[in-house]
């Protein structure tokens, strides 16, 4: 089953894949009642720890937390579709069983997708697959960069910066290349578990990966 943040009040997250659903809202249990498939809801998200509501950031804030949280699922889970509604408000919608490419263009927008490029290299036991940005349409403001280790969704400036010196003297000074990359190696040579939220990862050879 495929679990995502449910956010509370007038927002809703709807995921859903073959034969699983996961719901947060009542006419969507409805639905995966009649169709006989799982679905599962949060509520009271602070029963237990009331104090950290204090911490909560505008609801702008958070909104856009939530997209970029549901945003980098989608981008992690092609085959899975993702709709999300904030505020009555439809922000996201992609179907299931998308293309990469695909999906990168209904998650980052099409005028942005049609910028990138494949890529695939390996060494040794690394191999980094994915998108990056033609020189030519790198502008210093308005990049996306998403890093996944395996298919997990990872942060790491200086894995970025070390894939910008890619680029050095093809684009102007200032210029900021999107970037989507995937790295795979043995999953015994990274600890996923070096962060509390899992945004960072210890790669056990980082030289080689970078």
């Amino acid at each position: 089953l495929l679990f995502v943040p449910v956010v509370l009040g007038a927002s809703s997250i709807y995921v859903w894949a073959r034969p699983e659903v996961v719901a947060a809202d009542a006419l969507l249990q409805k639905k995966a009642l009649f169709l006989n498939l799982h679905f599962f809801t949060a509520r009271a998200v602070f029963f237990n720890t009331p104090a950290r509501r204090k911490f909560l950031r505008s609801a702008a804030s958070e909104s856009r937390a939530v997209l970029d949280t549901v945003s980098t699922l989608a981008l992690a889970h092609p085959a899975v579709g993702f709709e999300l509604v904030l505020d009555g408000r439809q922000r996201l919608l992609v179907p299931a069983d998308q293309l990469r490419e695909e999906r990168l263009a209904a998650v980052w927008g099409p005028d942005l997708a049609r910028t990138l490029l494949p890529v695939s290299y390996a060494v040794g036991g690394v191999l980094i697959e994915g998108f990056t940005q033609r020189p030519a349409d790198a502008q210093p403001t308005g990049r996306r960069t998403q890093l996944f280790v395996n298919g997990r969704p990872f942060r790491d400036s200086f894995l970025v910066r070390a894939a910008e010196a890619g680029y050095r003297s093809a684009i102007h000074p200032g210029d900021r290349p999107s970037l989507f990359l995937n790295v795979r190696v043995d999953p015994a040579e990274v600890d996923v578990n070096v962060h509390p939220a899992k945004l960072e990862v210890r790669f056990r050879e980082r030289l080689a990966v970078e």
